[in-house]
């Protein structure tokens, strides 16, 4: 995997990314656990979510291309995506 970091933030970047993403075109899938469900509208939501099960945010670039993220620190947004995606 590859990673992509943005770095020294907080909570409300955490809740514009969320809230910003629904109108970005991309197509977007949120897992809790084995279940695809509706973005949450804010970080705290997810962090109350992953007391019972994990998240994860798929984001569709392009191609069959999906970054993923996984909500893990407060202080930064960690995307990573497969190089085995991509096919030039």
């Amino acid at each position: 995997m590859r990673d992509i970091y943005i770095e020294d933030i907080n909570e409300s970047v955490w809740n514009l990314f969320l809230r910003n993403l629904p109108d970005s075109g991309y197509q977007l899938s949120f897992t809790h656990g084995q279940n695809v469900v509706a973005l949450p509208k804010s970080f705290a939501e997810i962090k109350q979510l992953q007391e019972t099960e994990p998240t994860t945010l798929g984001i569709a670039i392009e191609n069959g291309i999906w970054i993923n993220c996984h909500f893990f620190i407060e202080s930064e947004i960690e995307l990573d995506l497969s190089p085995k995606d991509i096919d030039i």
